[in-house]
């Protein structure tokens, strides 16, 4: 099952003053994203979910050859915080897919979207990126704005672990740990 909390199938949500908590599935704990879908968040907290794979708080999912894009938009005040998988405990990525995440153009000020206080048994305490499964590509991550702090990871990448490709500008990477490498 995916998507705990909340489930897009190729659709747009826009969440102002949400709070995702609670929340169990096996992909996707707070929120599962499949297909072509939007996600406009301000004001909001993603936090305090579990799952029992990938993504604590969010994850991504196509099971197709081809790349299916996913987008997330967010504003002020959005906070993805103690959500907890064996992989991705604040985001997962899974293959097949591509995860944007940047700052909402219509909110005001410089924004980060925090991802702090996650935690994976395994890899990616705060973001994991999945590997190509087959004919199915490797998960792609393009972010701008993050702010992923101290999270957890009981193996390996701490802050962000990627299998596939990941680019991310304008972020902080702080006091991340992972028990084996890269607590950054």
């Amino acid at each position: 099952a995916m998507g705990g909390g909340v489930l897009l199938t190729g659709s747009n949500a826009k969440f102002d003053k949400v709070r995702i908590s609670g929340n169990r599935s096996a992909y996707g704990g707070g929120i599962g994203l499949q297909g072509d879908s939007n996600l406009t968040v301000n004001d909001s907290e993603i936090a305090d979910n579990f799952a029992f794979e990938r993504g604590g708080g969010l994850a991504t999912g196509n099971f197709f050859a081809t790349t299916s894009p996913a987008l997330i938009r967010f504003g002020t005040g959005v906070r993805m915080s103690g959500n907890m998988a064996e992989l991705g405990g604040g985001i997962a990525i899974g293959a097949g897919t591509e995860l944007e995440i940047a700052p909402n153009p219509l909110v005001q000020g410089g924004t980060l979207l925090a991802i702090e206080g996650n935690e994976a048994n395994g890899n990616g305490g705060g973001l994991w990126v999945a590997s190509a499964v087959g004919t199915i590509p490797a998960g792609i991550l393009n972010a701008t704005g993050l702010g992923v702090r101290i999270n957890v990871a009981g193996k390996t990448g701490g802050g962000l672990y990627s299998l596939g490709r990941a680019v991310v500008r304008d972020r902080e990477f702080a006091f991340n740990h992972a028990d084996n490498d890269g607590g950054g």
